[in-house]
């Protein structure tokens, strides 16, 4: 996966829009590792936010 996301502090995602946006831009094969990202992503978050 080439994209590189950028999360902003201040823009707040919900769960919900970040699966969305994830599921959008990759194909059925590419699932499994969606599901990889969304968990990598949202740990990225929650160490953010502390």
């Amino acid at each position: 996966m080439d994209e590189i996301f950028f999360i902003d502090a201040e823009y707040k995602l919900d769960r919900e829009s970040v699966f969305r946006k994830l599921n959008i831009m990759l194909d059925e094969e590419e699932r499994a590792k969606t599901k990889f990202m969304k968990s990598y992503v949202f740990k990225l978050i929650r160490a953010s936010k502390k």
